[in-house]
């Protein structure tokens, strides 16, 4: 994995009782920021991160992997 940036929200499935996905600010120059261009703020799928600490690691990808 790779950083990509700081988290700044998270979306869950409350019905049930799971996490569906996260959102991180790409930082200038990241893996991330490479991957999604100008976007500032990326709604990753909660299947792609592979560890949460006190930061996030996500698997790497192809772009055209994600759904836009």
């Amino acid at each position: 994995g790779s950083y990509c940036g700081k988290m700044k929200d998270i979306e869950v499935n409350l019905s049930k009782f799971g996490v569906r996905s996260v959102v991180v600010g790409a930082e200038k120059g990241s893996y991330l920021a490479q991957k999604v261009g100008g976007t500032r703020n990326v709604v990753i799928p909660y299947r792609m991160v592979e560890s949460v600490d006190d930061i996030i690691i996500i698997k790497d990808f192809k772009t055209d992997d994600v759904d836009e």
